[in-house]
């Protein structure tokens, strides 16, 4: 076994806002506050400090501002337009009931 990296892949890189997404509770307290926070976290300067942060860890988060430096990302990890990348995100690729399928028809041979 080992770790894969998304150069392993000759199809596509896979892409997700994973660890990255944002998310505001209806009714919130204060909702100036929470779009202000949104503004900055989407901002350029947000993103560099998630993009900062995140590279503490082995495989980085590459935000997909483009405006921001890359360097803090692994070169494995970084978007790049030599690759192709398919958006795991999407309606069509977060609907995981035929992965589930074929996990429960395994699960059921055993």
């Amino acid at each position: 076994m080992d770790w894969f990296v998304p150069g392993h892949f000759k199809e596509a890189v896979p892409i997700s806002g994973g660890p990255s997404h944002i998310a505001v509770l209806n009714r919130t307290p204060h909702p100036n506050a929470a779009k202000l926070f949104v503004n900055w976290f989407l901002s350029r300067e947000g993103q560099l400090a998630v993009q900062k942060i995140s590279s503490k860890q082995p495989e980085g988060v590459d935000s997909r501002r483009i405006d921001i430096p890359k360097d803090m990302i692994p070169e494995e990890f970084r978007r790049s337009e030599k690759r192709k990348f398919f958006d795991m995100d999407t309606p069509k690729n977060r609907d995981d009931r035929s992965t589930l399928k074929f996990i429960n028809s395994v699960w059921k041979r055993r």
